[in-house]
């Protein structure tokens, strides 16, 4: 599982293992327990792309960023270098 820092939510650190553009596990350090708990278990062995259309417009309170918008970053990263 490779770690990234987050910028302006509660996960300081979202865990993520992408395989052949799916999502197989994702950890999310800092978040509210059971949100984290929720998060790891809906988005397994999802397709990235699929977790990026749906969640990515997603933002929390007036920040302009969300935990989900900030996964999506992850994963938009990890297609891009390939």
């Amino acid at each position: 599982m490779e770690i990234f820092k987050t910028s302006g939510v509660c996960a300081k650190e979202i865990g993520v293992e992408v395989e052949n553009g799916i999502l197989k596990g994702v950890k999310f350090f800092g978040c509210c327990d059971g949100d984290s708990k929720a998060f790891e278990i809906l988005l397994k062995n999802k397709k990235t792309e699929e977790i990026i259309n749906d969640l990515g417009h997603i933002e929390c309170r007036d920040r302009g960023t969300s935990c989900m918008k900030e996964l999506c970053k992850i994963l938009i990263k990890i297609k891009e270098r390939g």
